[in-house]
């Protein structure tokens, strides 16, 4: 599926955004490199769905009902093996939060080397049109809400400079390495 199919089919389906693997794959096909992932629904799903991935894995479980995942313990971190993923859904799925939600299954991604992440997003606002919004990802997201934001469209220079306007520590502070961007 592309961009553009994935986009229509939330549409159609009057979705208000697009879960973590379909948002990944619009932005691969973009061009945005993202890491090498599966879904599965159910554990015994994992040993097929690895083949090819390269350890360590991550897990995330997938809820339109689970906005934070780290809070809720839908993720499972460094995971070396398609047992220890099988085994770490097993037990995400037996927290509290996830087992009363509607899981739409769990996403399984190849880990990165690490860095900084971000998050982006658009919100359209009924003032201003769409807006597009940049942050510091991951739990920083919550814990410092360091974002910036735009009116779109925006060219390439004005996404230079939401990214200048975050914390210190996309240039490294506290000891962290530089953001390459």
């Amino acid at each position: 599926m592309n961009a553009e199919s994935i986009i229509r089919a939330a549409r159609e389906s009057r979705r208000g955004s697009l879960d973590e693997w379909n948002g990944k794959k619009v932005l691969a096909d973009f061009g945005i490199v993202v890491p090498r992932s599966a879904v599965v629904t159910a554990p015994d799903q994992v040993a097929k769905a690895v083949v090819g991935l390269e350890p360590p894995f991550a897990v995330k479980v997938m809820s339109a009902e689970i906005l934070h995942k780290s809070d809720a313990g839908g993720v499972a971190l460094r995971l070396a093996n398609s047992d220890a993923v099988r085994e770490a859904i097993s037990t995400i799925s037996e927290r509290p939060l996830i087992h009363e939600a509607r899981v739409d299954g769990y996403l399984i991604e190849e880990m990165s080397a690490g860095g900084t992440e971000l998050v982006i997003g658009a919100v359209r606002d009924l003032q201003f049109g769409l807006m597009l919004m940049v942050g510091l990802g991951g739990i920083f997201v919550e814990v410092l809400q360091d974002v910036a934001f735009r009116i779109c469209p925006i060219s390439c220079s004005e996404g230079f400079a939401m990214l200048d306007e975050l914390a210190e520590l996309l240039g490294g502070a506290v000891g962290g390495t530089r953001a390459v961007v």
